[in-house]
């Protein structure tokens, strides 16, 4: 808790406040348990000593009454060194995720869509020119996934992104990725991923592969749709587009719903 004082010159400042009783006994740093418990000492205290003080002085005043009353109770130098290291590097890291800033623009009908369109991330060239792709789906964090993809498996099932980045000696970047469409149920996720790998049939997925298999009531509409994708796409430009380039493959269902495109190039 705290205490009120007021100064002479009528100013009210708070400082942290000891019954007369108390013996300043902590957990004793020689005693049976973990390391983090004692460390955890030390934290709350100065977390106390700088959030409870309104002046400078009071700060300090209690951050010396606790290193010396933690000492008494056998605490070392570099137990204090420790937690102050910690606590900088938690407070770079909070600023490094305070510099990112976002923007909220009204929806306006006819402009919105212009705007989405126009920053969205096409034209992303794979870092080796590999012409090789894959398409999957996962509910974890992108970046989570994708570590995956890059390491091995304790049980051998190892993912064909990591079989080919091995073989090959190749690599790619989390901001190659694109995602194709978002979807947290887990049945309808199958079904759009089912759909991108049949429309952009992408040579790393292995046959099998797919949690879903469409029916062949999907070819149909599937193949009217890219021979509708494929005209439109000859319509508006020349086919200049590099071995590399997954842009310009014409929208997919899930585009034509406002979902952002993604796949991940090699």
């Amino acid at each position: 808790g705290g205490t009120s004082v007021l100064s002479e010159d009528r100013n009210l400042t708070i400082e942290v406040y000891r019954k007369p009783t108390h013996t300043d006994q902590y957990l004793q740093f020689d005693s049976h348990h973990p390391l983090e418990h004692k460390l955890g000492v030390i934290r709350t205290l100065q977390h106390r000593a700088r959030e409870i003080p309104t002046t400078s002085q009071g700060r300090k005043k209690e951050q010396d009454h606790i290193k010396t009353a933690l000492k008494t109770c056998g605490y070392p130098d570099w137990a204090f060194t420790r937690t102050s290291r910690k606590r900088d590097l938690s407070k770079g890291e909070e600023e490094e995720r305070n510099k990112r800033r976002s923007v909220s623009i009204p929806y306006l009908s006819g402009v919105s869509e212009k705007f989405r369109r126009i920053l969205q991330k096409h034209d992303i060239p794979c870092q080796e020119e590999c012409k090789e792709l894959y398409i999957g789906e996962t509910k974890q964090p992108l970046h989570r996934r994708m570590a995956q993809h890059r390491r091995a498996t304790s049980s051998g099932q190892d993912s064909a992104v990591h079989l080919h980045l091995k073989e090959s000696g190749h690599s790619f970047e989390d901001s190659q990725v694109r995602i194709l469409a978002r979807e947290d149920r887990w049945f309808e996720r199958g079904v759009k991923e089912a759909i991108h790998v049949k429309l952009e049939k992408p040579s790393l997925n292995r046959g099998g592969g797919l949690r879903h298999f469409l029916s062949p009531t999907y070819n149909a509409v599937l193949h009217s749709f890219q021979q509708q994708n494929k005209h439109s796409h000859h319509s508006r430009r020349p086919s200049d587009s590099s071995p590399c380039d997954p842009a310009d493959k014409g929208e997919t269902p899930q585009q034509k719903l406002g979902e952002r495109p993604d796949q991940r190039p090699c």
